[in-house]
């Protein structure tokens, strides 16, 4: 039996198309079939994980996972179904081992020793270190802002000064670190201007995503 390449995604999410889908996904499931390659799309939902699981253990060759880990809520029990399908033979694109490694954004800060990553690349785990350090490093130059978690390209801010500094200044004054002293933040790509630097270090709601018409398998 020729086994299938099974790609996960998730209902709900501001990464969505019209259709319901991540806007690559349907390219990736229609390519594999052009080459002869069985494909098919799988809403993974917490409460059918057993029967997603037993599908594509008899049906899947591969999966690869579309899931953006902001927009599911039920993380460490979709991790723990991929590891068991590597576990018995199904081929992880990634390991979700790897996903967890390398899925979020402060895995940068930690290979500024390399060539890979600029060596002024900063993690922030507090808004107290974010208010202490990020005037600092803006006096240099302006910055650009990722939120921990995500790949939708959302969550990106670049921050840059209205004016530059008076000479022989190093750095912001923290009171004046606000509307009055930065330019507009604009995420990048084009979208919602934010106007609040805190909302940069953490944003977990999610918006609602366009009417669904996709054509995944669910089990109900």
């Amino acid at each position: 039996m020729n086994k299938k390449v099974i790609f996960f995604e998730v209902e709900g999410g501001t990464d969505k198309g019209p259709d319901g889908y991540r806007p690559d996904t349907m390219p990736m499931v229609d390519a594999l079939k052009q080459r002869g390659q069985d494909a098919e799309v799988i809403f993974f939902d917490v409460t059918k994980k057993q029967q997603i699981f037993d599908y594509v253990k008899e049906h899947g060759a591969a999966y690869v996972s579309r899931i953006n880990p902001g927009n599911l809520q039920h993380e460490e029990e979709y991790f723990t179904m991929l590891r068991e399908l590597c576990h018995v033979g199904v081929i992880g694109m990634p390991h979700p081992d790897a996903m967890i490694s390398y899925g979020s954004k402060d895995v940068l800060s930690k290979l500024t020793t390399t060539n890979l990553v600029p060596d002024d690349t900063f993690a922030y785990y507090t808004i107290e270190a974010f208010k202490s350090q990020f005037p600092t490093s803006l006096a240099l130059t302006e910055r650009v802002l990722k939120q921990n978690r995500g790949s939708t390209g959302e969550g990106i801010w670049r921050v840059k000064l209205v004016e530059p500094l008076a000479e022989g200044l190093a750095e912001v004054a923290k009171h004046k670190a606000t509307r009055d002293r930065l330019a507009p933040l604009h995420q990048l790509p084009a979208g919602q201007r934010r106007e609040s630097l805190g909302l940069c270090l953490r944003r977990e709601a999610l918006r609602p995503c366009h009417r669904r018409i996709s054509r995944g398998r669910r089990f109900g």
